[in-house]
């Protein structure tokens, strides 16, 4: 495809920002750009600056979202939207389009029922249930409008990417299109790797003069070799963490029936003892990426590693991102104890997530037992492209990204004392760190890469035959 418009009117997505959704955003675009696509960007909120990568592209900013919460902003909200049409129509009358993308919002139909009534193919990414959210979370005082909307926009696109099974599910009940597909988020491998150079080397990373070795476990480039988990064909062999089945093992830290164990690396009373043979001249890092929301359940990872601090003072916990509960978890960690050893990096540009990343030691997706859990995890796919080893909750599509276990240890939903000891398991245990960092890499390239996911995206597209005028004029896609 030659020439395609990207549309974002959610006043809620600053396209050049540091949010999930404007990393999603920059992602799909940098992607077309790397295929030589020419790439208009239309949207409602830049919010910064050009990011990495998305040189070439041709910005049409849309009309600013004025007015305080409920009908009069609503209001605005779609004349804004309304304008993309305009902007698509100039676009296209100059050259023809191939293809229009939008991300679905609130207001908006106008892309897609733009692209059908023009005959130009088109995709609409739905990300989640907005209009659910919006009633729950924010203000929405026209809700049978956003119904309406949505259901036009779902029922004009040739196609619906759903970025998971439950945002499905929700497109599908709205609509009577049927080419809804599900296509979850991805990662960039080429900017997000294995690295060394964000952080002071880890215990099994220095040899005994306390400097860096080569780590084993990757090759010069960064990349992961072939480990110990692989054997001499090449296949995964029954690794420290599975079964013969290949099923995740009852690892060390857990029982029989799965429950915590009295581990070598708790104490009597459940409590992660210390261990000597950890080297205390670097911190261990525990890392968590996101916004700083109820729903991501931090406040359950500051209270496992307030346990796991009390008998291992080399341990240091640094959250990166900001929102709502900051305040809270500075006190909370005040009042447990820790503050001293938490860091609250606060956001930070997408071009600072490699540097981040390489600081951390372990990283993880604590999320709390919820309802309707419809996320796909940016931080997920960022963790396994770091070559870290991953904790996460045991929630939606979580364990499918984590291969039920292969790729990561799945914990309860909120269940600070099985976290506290999968941390602690982690922590010490550096040959199962560098196995799951391995495999995790090179799930993230085989399978993650957001040029595979915009591959996916671009082959749910109906190929339509060339119109009588395009053989005229010799276009094609």
């Amino acid at each position: 495809m030659k020439r395609v418009a990207y549309v974002s009117t959610d006043p809620g997505v600053p396209v050049f920002g540091s949010k999930g959704a404007s990393v999603h955003v920059q992602a799909v675009v940098r992607e077309l750009l790397r295929r030589g696509t020419e790439v208009h960007l239309v949207a409602t909120r830049l919010g910064g600056d050009l990011p990495r990568g998305l040189q070439g592209v041709v910005v049409h900013e849309l009309p600013r979202i004025t007015g305080t919460p409920g009908r009069e902003r609503e209001e605005s909200a779609r004349r804004s939207a309304r304008a993309a049409a305009d902007v698509l129509a100039r676009v296209h009358s100059d050259t023809p389009l191939d293809l229009v993308m939008e991300r679905y919002s609130l207001w908006s139909d106008a892309a897609m029922t733009w692209a059908r009534a023009f005959d130009v193919p088109g995709v609409l990414e739905v990300n989640s249930p907005l209009v659910d959210e919006q009633a729950q979370h924010r203000v929405l005082a026209d809700r049978v409008g956003a119904e309406a909307m949505a259901r036009r926009a779902f029922d004009a696109a040739d196609s619906v990417i759903a970025v998971s099974e439950p945002v499905a599910r929700w497109v599908l009940d709205r609509t009577d299109n049927r080419n809804v597909t599900v296509v979850p988020n991805g990662v960039d491998t080429r900017y997000i790797r294995p690295g060394l150079e964000g952080r002071p080397q880890a215990a099994s990373h220095l040899h005994q003069r306390g400097e860096p070795r080569a780590a084993s476990h990757l090759d010069q480039r960064g990349e992961p070799r072939a480990a110990s988990h692989l054997d001499q064909r090449g296949e995964s062999r029954a690794a420290s963490h599975l079964d013969q089945r290949g099923a995740p093992r009852a690892a060390s830290h857990l029982d029989q029936r799965g429950e915590p164990r009295a581990a070598s690396h708790l104490d009597q009373r459940g409590e992660p003892r210390a261990a000597s043979h950890l080297d205390q001249q670097a911190p261990f890092v525990i890392g968590f990426v996101g916004t700083l929301k109820p729903w991501h359940g931090v406040e359950v990872l500051v209270e496992a590693f307030a346990r796991l601090a009390r008998t291992d003072d080399g341990t240091r916990l640094r959250l990166v991102g900001d929102g709502p509960q900051r305040a809270a978890i500075a006190a909370q960690a005040e009042r447990l104890g820790v503050a001293d050893r938490v860091d609250l990096v606060g956001a930070v540009a997408p071009e600072r997530m490699p540097e981040e990343l390489a600081r951390m030691d372990l990283a993880v997706a604590p999320y709390p037992q919820l309802p309707d859990f419809y996320f796909s995890p940016l931080k997920l796919y960022e963790y396994l492209a770091a070559g870290l080893p991953v904790v996460a909750s045991d929630i939606g599509p979580v364990g499918e990204v984590l291969d039920g276990g292969h790729l990561g240890v799945l914990v309860t939903p909120g269940d600070m004392t099985e976290l506290a000891a999968a941390l602690a398991g982690l922590r010490s245990d550096a040959a199962l760190r560098a196995e799951l960092g391995d495999l995790g890499r090179r799930a993230a390239v085989s399978r993650h890469d957001w040029s595979l996911v915009v591959a996916r995206i671009l082959t749910t597209v109906p190929v339509r035959p060339p119109s009588l005028a395009d053989d005229l004029l010799g276009r094609s896609a």
